[in-house]
């Protein structure tokens, strides 16, 4: 978690740097790797979603009304949601 940090302040602080540059190529490299990493972090968050759901849909040991109530909150809530029910349901197995 450490590394990430300080990877993400690189990141930040690349496009301050470039700035006395005539053209801002640094910059721009930074910009684009900010968004790479956020591109990233999207698509772990829709994986983690789509997991979720799988796992609440195909869980056992859950009751009809608890697994039609967790469907809800996963797809209402989505990523969040799912980060909630891993915590709260899938955790706990």
């Amino acid at each position: 978690m450490k590394r990430l940090t300080w990877l993400f302040a690189l990141l930040l602080a690349l496009p301050l740097a470039a700035a006395q540059d005539e053209f801002p190529v640094a910059a721009i490299a930074g910009f684009v790797a900010l968004w790479f990493f956020f591109i990233l972090l999207m698509l772990a968050g829709w994986v983690l979603w789509i997991f979720m759901l799988i796992d609440c849909a195909t869980r056992k040991d859950l009751k009809d009304n608890e697994k039609i109530v967790w469907v809800i909150v996963l797809a209402l809530t989505q990523v969040i949601g799912a980060v909630i029910y891993f915590f709260a349901v899938k955790r706990k197995s």
